[in-house]
């Protein structure tokens, strides 16, 4: 983990799209979805490169 990580608000940003999901909108949260989520923290942190999109 980096240094300085504010792990409560990194969890607060990985999990808070869980929870509306699943509570709010009873949609499923797949594999796809959660890769999606892990790699905006990578990102966000430096720690992969942009996405090619």
């Amino acid at each position: 983990m980096p240094p300085g990580l504010d792990l409560t608000a990194e969890t607060d940003q990985l999990m808070g799209p869980v929870y509306y999901r699943v509570l709010v909108t009873d949609e499923p949260v797949g594999q796809e979805f959660t890769d999606r989520l892990v790699d905006a923290f990578l990102h966000r942190h430096g720690l992969t490169p942009p996405a090619n999109d």
